[in-house]
């Protein structure tokens, strides 16, 4: 009996329900709505301007590639004949004994 309302009370309590309730008084799918599709604008937007927009240099550097491949191609021939001769160069043999004086310095 303690737990069922009284009938006779004089004032009636009214519900715990917060005056204005921006939850429960209206939808907020439109707001939803907005800022998904700003999301997805601006990351296709970020994948453009990635892609494209901050790269022009792009078609230089493939044609870099290219003519250094090429140069790379007709300085092979010459490779061997120019590292001989470095290596009969007095510096790079004063080099070389110095290397292999320090590799032995260092060994057990």
């Amino acid at each position: 009996m303690a737990d069922s309302p009284d009938a006779d009370a004089i004032a009636k309590k009214e519900p715990d329900v917060p005056a204005h309730d921006p939850i429960v008084s209206r939808s907020t799918s439109g707001i939803m709505l907005v800022c998904a599709l700003l999301l997805i604008g601006s990351l296709a937007w970020a994948l453009w301007d990635e892609a494209y927009g901050q790269r022009p240099w792009r078609g230089v550097q493939k044609e870099f590639v290219a003519r250094y491949t090429n140069y790379l191609k007709t300085i092979r021939k010459n490779a061997k004949k120019t590292e001989e001769e470095v290596k009969q160069s007095a510096d790079y043999q004063t080099l070389d004994a110095e290397a292999k004086s320090a590799s032995a310095a260092i060994e057990p």
